[in-house]
């Protein structure tokens, strides 16, 4: 017998990908195109890395914004 293979579309979002591998118990998944075509392979790491450049970008906008709102409070 042969496990059903899992997979998502390169649509797929990242947190909607997140949440189905926690929900299947997966740390990787094959990525496939409209005809079922493997286009890559998304990894738990691929996604923590992307978290963590998002997270950078977002505390640097803060980080910014509190500068702008320091200098107009002066």
């Amino acid at each position: 017998m042969v496990p059903e293979l899992v997979e998502v579309k390169e649509h797929t979002g990242m947190f909607e990908a997140i949440q189905y591998m926690r929900a299947i118990g997966v740390r990787c998944l094959p990525v496939v195109d409209q005809s079922e075509g493997l286009v890559g392979i998304l990894t738990l790491d691929d996604l923590l890395e992307l978290l963590a450049e998002e997270l950078l970008s977002l505390s640097k906008l803060v980080k910014h914004e509190q500068k702008k709102e320091m200098v107009s409070r002066r």
